[in-house]
């Protein structure tokens, strides 16, 4: 499926040659943990049927270019829990900049390259499937939706998703009725996305002076988490009337001002939580005033609650 390599030196960092399906179809379950002198790399393999599942963390201290090759034909769709990266690839020349809190999802053809740059820490929920299972699920009618590719800000339902899928593999009770189910909903909420974002497109497109507003009023959002500007606050700042911010916002990031907002609160509070810091701090930090609500907020986004991400 993937070869990950250091460029000029052909290091390997990564093959998936190396872990196979078990040929009972039971879950495959895979820990490599290595480091290069620069890169310091975790991938936790999940296999069963015609689905692979990589949880990724690497921790790079400054700019790092890899090589990756897959092969084979199937959907790659990839969450971006944390951090961020580049990926150029080699046949486009184009960037593509996969920032923290978005799923980008694509078909894969075979012996495809990518040239990524990495620095900093990123942490990736990474699902692949192979074209020979998608047919058996997706209708005729339906499969040019398979071969188009889709960007989005990662909604609650997926982050759900992948919390159950995660937590279960950290407490070694994942099945894989249950990570079969949970991939295949995945794939499920990216094909339905992309037919709404077809629709949408059919509307007229958003002006660039109102998508420059847009992006001010989502930059704004982030800064003041504890105290974030009402609707009709954020609108007078960045110029729209609420009426155009909230239709706006919600045409071009695939979300609504409240949704970003909670979405950045629960991304600070798991990473602060991962830091050790108390859950009545984290709660504070991110803009509960009662602590009891936060983990309520935290259980429903992540299926977990606060004190279990700390230990």
């Amino acid at each position: 499926m993937f070869r990950v390599t250091i460029p000029f030196t052909n290091e390997v960092l990564f093959d998936t040659d190396l872990y196979r399906a078990d040929a009972t179809g039971g879950l495959v379950i895979n820990q490599v943990d290595g480091m290069n002198g620069v890169i310091d790399l975790s991938v936790k393999t999940l296999l069963a049927d015609e689905i692979a599942v990589f949880i990724i963390s690497l921790k790079c201290p400054e700019n790092v270019l890899i090589h990756i090759e897959s092969r084979g034909y199937g959907r790659l769709m990839i969450f971006v829990l944390s951090g961020s990266l580049t990926i150029k690839q080699t046949d486009t020349n184009r960037d593509l900049k996969l920032l923290a809190n978005t799923c980008h999802s694509f078909p894969l053809a075979d012996s495809q390259r990518a040239e990524v740059t990495i620095c900093g820490e990123v942490t990736l929920f990474t699902v692949y499937l192979k074209a020979e299972g998608i047919q058996k699920l997706v209708p005729l009618d339906e499969f040019d939706v398979i071969e188009k590719p889709s960007v989005q800000t990662l909604t609650l339902h997926q982050n759900s998703l992948i919390a159950a899928i995660t937590s279960r593999v950290q407490s070694s009770t994942l099945h894989r009725i249950l990570l079969v189910a949970k991939v295949l909903e995945l794939l499920f909420l990216d094909l339905e996305y992309i037919k709404k974002s077809a629709v949408t497109l059919k509307a007229p497109a958003l002006r660039p002076a109102d998508r420059m507003k847009l992006e001010a009023a989502r930059a704004l959002i982030g800064q003041n988490l504890q105290s974030p500007c009402s609707l009709i606050e954020l609108a007078h700042k960045v110029g729209l009337n609420d009426f155009k911010l909230k239709k706006g916002f919600k045409a071009a990031f695939g979300t609504t001002v409240f949704g970003y907002l909670a979405d950045l609160r629960m991304e600070k509070a798991k990473k602060m939580l991962a830091d050790a810091h108390s859950v009545s701090e984290v709660a504070h930090e991110v803009g509960y005033k009662n602590a009891h609500h936060f983990a309520v907020a935290f259980k429903k986004r992540f299926n977990l609650l606060p004190s279990q991400m700390r230990g």
